[in-house]
């Protein structure tokens, strides 16, 4: 049997499920209070749907699951954990990804670590600070003619690697992107993938306060939506989170969890005015953690840090704000609602 998030849709044509892959006689959705043998062992929730507009099927749903005997939280695409050294699997994938991106310009090698920091930038903002577009398109029939005029470059020191000499970009100052990658990584510290943060969860603030307050400390418990009662539940008791996505398994417990989700509001702009990083960001994101979590920032100095210490840059988030603008002008998102 294949359980699956009931809020299926396919783009650019929404398919139904059994064309998607899922087997109508096997298929069966993860639905409040369904019955599922696995219960006793792997509790969920879901967050969401959230829908892009009004009467659209479009949405990001999650399903979060937590298997009681190990205490693992495991999630898909809601927090990531970025490791600051690429992982081995790389190597055993396909070394040329790491090889194509351990470049400042087209013909000037650098090493796998830094490559690893391009890859991590490229997949989390799309275009970070560091980056610098050879030639930006403009909107334009002639921006877009020169911006493939010179994404081409003779000089690409690494044709074999894929996309043809394809190196539309450079990156001119390395120090700014070790620190962008610190920003962004922060020793480990669980994530809300930006694009999440900025497009999707930031016009849910409510709904993501309520989901981590009822639902995930349900879920931690060991309760979930199989369960008709929790009044008996344990105290929420979590060891690890298991993403699909970078680093896995990452240790943290229910407060670390918590605050990732809760900073994700402050990062996504719920408090655009301070965003970036200044003082009052940062005033702002203590302030909410403290509110948010008994006890505040945990006192265990022998533990990782797992909590991150600033928000995202702002100059690191301004393409994604860029990319957010022009979804909602074309109608494909809706607005952000107001703050409060």
């Amino acid at each position: 049997t294949l359980w699956i998030a009931p809020s299926q849709f396919a783009f650019p044509v929404d398919l139904p499920n059994d064309l998607l892959g899922f087997p109508p006689a096997r298929t069966r959705l993860l639905v409040d209070n369904v019955v599922a043998p696995w219960c006793v062992d792997v509790a969920f929730a879901r967050l969401g749907p959230f829908y892009s507009t009004d009467g659209t099927k479009a949405n990001f749903e999650e399903i979060l699951c937590y298997h009681k005997a190990t205490q693992t939280l495991l999630c898909c695409d809601l927090l990531v954990s970025v490791p600051s050294a690429p992982p081995a699997i790389l190597d055993y994938n396909d070394p040329r990804a790491i090889e194509f991106h351990a470049r400042s310009t087209a013909d000037v090698a650098t090493t796998r670590d830094d490559g690893w920091k391009k890859i991590c930038l490229f997949a989390l903002y799309f275009q970070s600070s560091p980056l610098a577009v050879t030639s930006p398109p403009d909107g334009t029939l002639g921006g877009a003619l020169n911006f493939a005029r010179t994404a081409f470059p003779s000089n690409n020191a690494k044709r074999d690697l894929g996309w043809g000499s394809f190196f539309a970009w450079s990156w001119p100052d390395k120090a700014a992107v070790d620190a962008a990658f610190a920003a962004l990584a922060q020793d480990g510290a669980l994530l809300v993938p930006p694009i999440l943060a900025v497009s999707i969860l930031n016009r849910h603030p409510e709904e993501l306060r309520d989901f981590v307050d009822r639902d995930l400390a349900k879920l931690v418990r060991g309760a979930s939506a199989c369960d008709d009662d929790d009044e008996k539940s344990p105290a929420p008791s979590l060891r690890r989170v298991v993403p699909c996505h970078f680093d896995a398994p990452v240790a943290a417990d229910f407060a670390d969890v918590r605050a990732a989700l809760c900073a994700a509001e402050l990062v996504a702009g719920v408090d655009d005015d301070n965003a970036g990083g200044g003082a009052g960001t940062l005033e702002a994101l203590g302030k909410f953690v403290r509110q948010r979590i008994p006890g505040g920032a945990s006192s265990d100095t022998t533990k990782p840090p797992k909590r991150r210490a600033v928000p995202l840059p702002a100059a690191d988030l301004a393409f994604l704000r860029e990319f957010e603008a022009s979804l909602v002008e074309a109608g494909t998102i809706a607005p952000r609602p107001p703050k409060p």
